[in-house]
């Protein structure tokens, strides 16, 4: 008992459901017992007073109708006449009065001296309620009731009046418990919603079916899980960030390692150079690990398609059968039976690949790896199973943890594969169980994936492209140079060994490509090289130049004039990745750089082409080095260093921005310097003043979003599709741009300093303000939003106008294909007297025409030399006033 009060007690104190429910139904049951007493009372008194009446009623219709009294004799008495219900009526003083009694006839003794009025008196041990009367004759009675008979009355009265409440309080206290329980429903289903949530799923909770007394709650859960949400993205983040910036200095330490295993050496440093080596291929692998490790948690979900495991694991077999052959591992499919699932075909091939792959791993030389997959209630279960060591019990609990490895295991991993697969599992709602492949013996890994076979949700873009690409966790690699046997690409683009430019025949002191130069040599022509003088302004020569930094790949070439003008532009080639990024919502890193890899070497044989040209005829490769994306900045720098080293031609590194600033040179009216250049894309808003090639210096910069990003995120608040920044603009030529007064950030802040943050958050609240008018009013928003941005742009180009003193302003990027920006700003510029040069339309976007350009006056100017050092870097985040730092 004591147990159980304990327990009652403890559970009084954690609930507030139980002790709510509780304290309301102990309140209501003491005051239905208080009121069901005092009720009880009541009926009893009434009951009373009731008889009293019969009494006095009995005594004035004897007095009234002048009947006299007379006791009933045991002959008269009914046989069924109840002997406490009788009421006795007698002339005072028929009994003796000298001691109360009952004589056989039924008549009381009482005493004569009893005044008029009603008494209490005990005749012969029983009591009566007796009521003395004098007639008008002058007579006096007594009409008696037995009190035993009266309070029995009282008492059926009484409980008659309380059996209600008997009968309605366990009703009434059942009924307040389940309108409690109904109370705090709302709380238990948020309380299951949070509970049933993943890790990575830290979308606020909707708090609109919640009673006003638990949002505060709801409100603030929902902002511990956006701070939350801020942080993880932030590791998120910066696991990403350091992840790319590791990669290219790895890179430069692998090409620098192969070309050194290229040489004579002793055989101990030629087996440190080997450690060295594996070292760089695990330290490589480890950041591609965790850079998809950070694409798994994000909380952002990837467009879903129908996807067949079958197909799957052929990918992924082809991928990973070069490392099960090193293990003359035997790894194939078992059975023929397929499986569609609705998902991520992205994160499919991370499962399987990352599951394939630790089999591989553990599996020893000469094993078996199987994989199959089967259909059972309403899921597709994925089975990877090896003849390894398998996982034992006790550490299948932490092996999902990152970096954790099993214990004594000999294997050179990461330790993140099954964290991946765990973490990308939870996304989908798939589930993983591991068991031995053979029970018995407690050997080998038998991993489980059972995927929901979840019906079609939503239809694929209509505008997205096939697109077939390798697994996203395949590392890239590049070569320091391409050996004589792998110049197939170069010979269609026009490189043979017969017809290949001789050392000294365009640049006198390239090296040769053929890799014929010895240790000694090399160490001279690189000397050479860095001492070599820039290209003569005389020369006619030739410029390729190759852009990959983001989401467009672009090739073109140009031709430096022996007067040495302006280059012209022979021939440019682009493709977009819009179509194909479409349905993700956004840049895919992985997937542009594959793109890229895929369209460099057919875009640039496309303008030699379009050029009459030949690859052999190029004199200088260029390509952006930065800013950009660290991955597709590594397949243009790898690309046009390998077509150099195979040509024997210098390369160049070029600025992103530089390109932006100086692609205007191409259009039909240049621009002469000096001029204000305003450059405005989707990463950069920057004012500078620009007095030559390199000569730059910054006036005023964003100090939060970019323009081209507010466009992008307004655009995507409004429910646009993407690129948003077209899409909002396209939209905004139907609406008013007065409808909303949006900020200007910084508009009259007296500096020339950009901010864009604030517009975005007004942008969200005024769509969350219009609800489901929205979509009437939306394209009014949109020009409200698109004129908030350009006036501020307008305003702070005609401020650094007015600041330097110059009369020409050269708007440059992205966003500069703006026809409202356009018009706005050479409206302004009219009344001004000041020349306003935009690029063409088409080379508004990222472009190679505008990175051959650059580099091609970057070497008239004299402002930097191209070299024939191939081991090249790239440079993720550039600032462009820290260009001629790095080249003064």
């Amino acid at each position: 008992m004591d147990g159980f009060k304990k327990g009652l007690k403890r559970r009084l104190n954690e609930s507030v459901q139980l002790k709510l429910s509780f304290t309301l139904s102990l309140a209501i049951f003491v005051v239905a017992v208080v009121a069901g007493v005092f009720s009880f009372m009541s009926a009893f008194d009434e009951a009373h007073e009731l008889q009293d009446d019969v009494l006095r009623q009995v005594a004035q219709l004897m007095d009234s109708q002048h009947l006299s009294p007379a006791a009933p004799t045991a002959d008269t008495r009914p046989k069924d006449a109840d002997e406490e219900s009788r009421v006795i009526v007698q002339r005072l003083g028929e009994a003796s009065s000298s001691a109360a009694g009952v004589d056989a006839g039924g008549t009381l003794s009482l005493p004569t001296t009893l005044a008029d009025g009603l008494h209490t008196l005990e005749v012969s041990g029983q009591a009566f309620r007796v009521l003395v009367k004098t007639t008008a004759a002058g007579e006096r009675i007594a009409v008696a009731q037995e009190a035993g008979f009266r309070n029995e009355i009282a008492r059926d009265g009484a409980l008659r009046t309380v059996m209600p409440f008997l009968v309605l309080m366990p009703m009434l206290l059942l009924i307040v418990a389940d309108l409690v329980r109904k109370m705090f429903r709302p709380i238990a289903a948020l309380s299951k919603e949070i509970d049933l949530r993943a890790e990575q799923e830290l979308h606020p909770i909707e708090d609109r079916r919640l009673p006003i007394e638990v949002r505060p709650f709801a409100v603030a859960i929902n902002r511990l899980l956006a701070r939350v949400g801020q942080s993880m993205e932030s590791q998120r983040r910066f696991v990403a960030d350091a992840a790319h910036e590791l990669r290219s200095p790895l890179t430069a330490l692998s090409l620098q390692a192969e070309r050194l295993a290229e040489t004579e050496m002793p055989g101990q440093a030629r087996e440190r150079l080997t450690v060295l080596r594996q070292g760089i291929a695990r330290s490589r692998s480890l950041l591609d690990q965790l850079l998809t490790l950070a694409r798994a948690q994000s909380a952002s979900d990837l467009p879903k398609s129908s996807v067949s495991i079958q197909s799957i694991y052929r990918r992924v077999l082809e991928d990973s059968m070069p490392l099960a052959e090193a293990k003359q591992i035997d790894i194939g499919v078992e059975g023929t039976q397929d499986a569609e699932v609705w998902a991520s075909e992205l994160d499919m091939i991370t499962v399987v690949k990352n599951l394939v792959d630790n089999a591989i791993r553990y599996t020893p030389e000469g094993g078996r790896v199987d994989l199959s997959v089967v259909v059972s209630n309403g899921k597709a279960e994925l089975r990877i199973q090896d003849n390894g060591p398998g996982i034992p019990l006790a550490e299948r609990n932490r092996v999902f943890d990152p970096f954790y490895r099993t214990l004594g295991s000999e294997q050179m991993g990461s330790g993140l594969g099954l964290s991946i697969v765990q973490t990308i599992a939870s996304r989908m709602g798939a589930e993983i169980q591991l068991d031995f492949t053979d029970d018995a013996n407690q050997r080998g890994a038998k991993v489980t994936v059972f995927i929901p076979l979840k019906v079609r949700q939503a239809p694929r873009h209509p505008q997205a492209e096939p697109y077939t690409h390798a697994p996203m966790s395949a590392p890239l690699s590049l070569p320091s140079a391409l050996p004589a046997d792998a110049l197939g690409a170069c010979r269609a683009l026009g490189v043979d060994s017969e017809n290949a430019p001789q050392r000294g025949q365009f640049w006198p002191d390239s090296p040769p490509h053929s890799g014929t130069m010895g240790q000694e040599d090399g160490k001279k022509w690189a000397a050479a090289a860095h001492s070599q003088p820039t290209i003569p302004k005389s020369d006619r020569h030739l410029v390729l130049g190759i852009e990959t930094s983001c989401d467009e790949t672009g090739v073109a070439l140009v031709r430096c004039e022996p007067s040495g003008g302006v280059p012209a532009l022979l021939a440019h080639a682009l493709h977009s990745q819009i179509a194909m990024h479409q349905a993700y919502g956004g840049v895919v890193p992985e997937l542009a750089s594959r793109d890229h890899i895929r369209r460099v070497l057919p875009l640039a044989e496309e303008v030699l082409a379009q050029a009459g040209a030949r690859l052999a005829d190029v004199d200088v490769v260029a390509y952006t080095r930065g800013p950009g994306l660290a991955g597709a900045l590594l397949v243009g720098a790898g690309v046009a260093c390998a077509l150099a080293a195979a040509l024997g031609r210098p390369v160049l590194g070029v600025h992103h921005l530089e390109g932006h600033l100086l692609s205007p040179f191409l259009s039909a009216d240049p621009p002469e310097f000096p001029f204000v250049a305003l450059l405005v894309s989707g990463g950069h808003t920057q004012l500078m003043r620009v007095d030559g090639v390199g000569r730059y210096a910054l006036l005023g910069e964003t100090i939060d979003d970019a323009a081209g990003e507010a466009f992008d995120k307004s655009a995507k608040l409004l429910g646009l599709g993407y690129p948003g920044g077209p899409a909002l603009s396209l939209l905004a030529q139907q609406g008013d741009a007065k409808a909303f007064a949006l900020p200007r950030p910084l508009l009259h802040s007296g500096n020339l300093d950009f901010s864009f943050a604030g517009l975005k958050t007004a942008v969200l609240t005024q769509a969350k303000k219009l609800g489901d008018a929205l979509e009437a009013r939306k394209a009014d928003l949109a020009a409200s939003t698109e004129a908030a941005i350009v006036d501020v742009l307008v305003h702070k180009t005609l401020a650094a106008l007015h600041a330097t003193g110059l009369t020409r302003v050269v708007v440059a990027g992205g966003v500069g294909a703006n026809r409202h920006l356009r018009a706005q700003l050479d409206a302004a510029c009219a009344t001004r007297r000041v020349r306003v040069h935009y690029p063409e339309l088409h080379l508004c976007t990222d472009n190679g025409a505008m990175i051959a350009l650059a580099a091609a006056m970057r070497l008239q100017a004299g402002r930097q030399q191209a070299h024939c050092d191939y081991a090249f870097d790239v440079k993720p985040r550039w600032p462009l006033d820290a260009l001629e730092a790095e080249n003064p």
